[in-house]
């Protein structure tokens, strides 16, 4: 499978806090979220497979966790 880069919202320095949404929504269910925690925290909030502005689904296979997490690591 060829690699493909997410879109994803990052906000504030520290130490790490990863959001993940769940289906049917986008990273941007986490604005707010982070502003709050940007003070003391470096958040990151990716869209998955076909939300937002990441890319759509491989067509070429079912859906799989494994590729969920190989597009975001």
């Amino acid at each position: 499978m060829t690699p493909m880069t997410p879109y994803y919202r990052e906000l504030g320095t520290g130490p790490g806090v990863v959001c993940l949404h769940a289906n049917a929504s986008s990273s941007g269910q986490w604005r707010a979220l982070m502003e709050s925690l940007a003070p003391k925290f470096h958040v990151l909030a990716a869209d998955s497979y076909g939300a937002g502005k990441s890319p759509p689904r491989p067509k070429d296979r079912p859906a799989r966790l494994r590729d969920e997490v190989e597009l975001l690591d």
